[in-house]
């Protein structure tokens, strides 16, 4: 673990997510590293063109599964006794996780292996396999 001065981990809100969470904390504990943890919020293109009978505000759900999501991650850090930077970014997940960990300069990137749900896997593909496809730096795909 010597090395590692930044670490970047996912965030959304799955328990996957959570436990990816919790790992990365111990890791940067352990490293002296900082720690971002990073929610994407995408919604999929089809989404938008499913009929509702009813009238939803996507925002107020989108913001309410962020504050969800963050909420669990500052349980898991508080578990293990560790404190984050908490980022919040609009774009695809996988896209952004990579770009926004080699812009910060991850040593590490650590993500679950499952997202918040299946039809998301099914539209995106797995954010987890795209990650490790595309990242600069190690990724950690915690199960």
């Amino acid at each position: 673990m010597q090395g590692l001065q930044k670490i970047v981990v996912g965030n959304d809100g799955s328990d996957y997510s959570i436990d990816a969470v919790k790992l990365a904390a111990e890791i940067a504990k352990a490293a002296g590293a900082k720690l971002d943890v990073v929610h994407v919020s995408h919604l999929p293109a089809t989404f938008y063109a499913a009929a509702f009978e009813t009238p939803i505000d996507l925002q107020a759900q989108m913001d309410s599964l962020r504050q969800e999501a963050e909420h669990r991650a500052k349980e898991a850090l508080a578990a293990v006794g560790y404190d984050a930077n908490f980022v919040v970014i609009d774009g695809h997940p996988a896209d952004t996780l990579v770009e926004y960990a080699e812009r910060e300069g991850a040593d590490l990137l650590v993500v679950g292996s499952r997202g918040a749900g299946a039809i998301e896997r099914f539209l995106l593909g797995s954010i987890s396999d795209r990650v490790v496809h595309h990242a600069h730096c190690p990724v950690l795909v915690v199960r």
